[in-house]
Order: structure tokens, then sequence, then C-alpha cells
């Protein structure tokens, strides 16, 4: 995809920093709780990772590249990436749960 060549960087370091400074709060709250359920949310960073490398590999691949089947493989690094956001989504609402369950605020559950 043709951006304005700022911009790959400028989301390389915006991601790194976001789950940087997310990956930093989560050590520091598992550190001053001992609660081992933060480490639900330590996966959702980790395949949130893999979904934006996945994303930013399509990005930066251009058409002309020389590649026949272009739409093709770039239909199925966009299907990874969504899997990969599904499962990270999948880690977050497990990580609340236990979270949640822990505090006993979820009664009917």
């Amino acid at each position: 995809m043709y951006l304005e060549q700022e911009v790959y960087l400028l989301l390389v370091l915006a991601f790194g920093a976001v789950s940087g400074v997310s990956a930093i709060v989560l050590v520091i709250f598992l550190i001053k709780s001992h609660n081992r359920n933060i480490l639900w949310f330590g996966g959702q960073i980790v395949f949130l990772s893999f979904a934006f490398y996945l994303f930013f590999k399509c990005i930066v691949y251009l058409p002309n590249q020389g590649d026949a089947m272009y739409s093709e493989n770039q239909s199925i690094t966009l299907a990874l990436s969504g899997v990969c956001w599904a499962i990270s989504m999948v880690l977050n609402l497990i990580g609340i749960y236990k979270m949640l369950k822990k505090a006993d605020i979820i009664y009917g559950i």
C-alpha cells in the first residue's frame, strides 16, 4: 500500500511505545499484587503484537514487487492477522473474567 514515507515508522514506534508501556505496567502490577491472572494480559499483548506484525507486513508490501498472487497472499496474511487479534481479545476477556472472579464480583457465572 502506498503511504507517506513517515507513516511506516510512526506506526511501528507508536505500537511499540504503547505495547512497551503496557508490558511494563503489567510487570509492575504482577510484582505488587502477585496475582498470576495478570499473565493473561501478557498473552494478549503477545498475540496483539503478532496481529500488528502481520497487518504491517500487508501494509508495506507493494503490488509491483513481482508477486502474481498478490491479492491471495494479502488475503491470507490479513486473515491470520485477524485470527491473532481474535485470540488476543479472548485472552483479554479471560484475564478480565479471572480478575473479577478472584475479586468475587461475578456471582452468577
